[in-house]
């Protein structure tokens, strides 16, 4: 997987993503409902979702809580390498914020939870956060921030329950605006294309052992 322009690449397929402006105003029902890619039948009455997760879900929300997990743990490399310094909490927050994204998957899924992270997505992608250099990790966590947000609004327009959604939902208003903080911390606070347009690539889940 390769971090190119603000894009991340790996041979998946694209997916129409919204800018980071429309999810953000959106807000996290909104968002859910946008994304979701729902369509009512003209012939037949319309019948609620379900709350909980669908087998089906419990897969994709496997994905969804590896992929956190592999975030907080390539946000912890670049701080072990010392690209944080003493004063800087930018990545300690993007590392708390993916760790608090799993928890919040974890709980919903229970005994289903995974609970480790994708050792092949962080070995292609550590090459980013080996580093000291802090303008460097921004523009390394700016990409997979940008591709998170892609994935996880592909992941809403597949859920069927709607307690998967809303979390999804929820996570991807996070890292929205995670993109917003790392593009300012590589020196692109006035680029109203870094800031809110989003043309990365979303990942697609493999099935998760466990």
């Amino acid at each position: 997987m390769t971090a190119t322009s603000g894009k991340i690449v790996k041979g998946h397929r694209l997916v129409e993503n919204p800018s980071r402006r429309r999810v953000l105003a959106a807000g996290t029902l909104g968002a859910a409902s946008a994304l979701s890619g729902r369509r009512a039948s003209a012939s037949a009455p319309p019948t609620s979702p379900p709350a909980r997760p669908t087998d089906a879900d419990v897969e994709l929300l496997r994905f969804a809580e590896q992929l956190e997990l592999t975030a907080r743990d390539l946000y912890q490399l670049a701080i072990d390498e010392g690209a944080a310094g003493d004063r800087d909490l930018v990545l300690q927050t993007c590392r708390e914020n993916h760790q608090a994204a799993a928890d919040s998957l974890s709980a919903l899924l229970g005994t289903d939870a995974i609970g480790e992270r994708d050792d092949a997505l962080f070995e292609e992608m550590s090459g980013g956060f080996t580093t000291s250099d802090l303008p460097a990790v921004a523009e390394a966590g700016y990409a997979l921030e940008s591709a998170a947000v892609a994935t996880h609004a592909s992941l809403i327009g597949q859920l069927e329950g709607t307690d998967g959604a809303r979390t999804i939902a929820a996570i991807l208003m996070i890292e929205s605006r995670m993109c917003t903080v790392l593009a300012d911390l590589q020196g692109l606070g006035d680029n109203d294309a870094a800031l809110f347009d989003n043309g990365a690539v979303a990942l697609q889940p493999t099935t998760v052992e466990g």
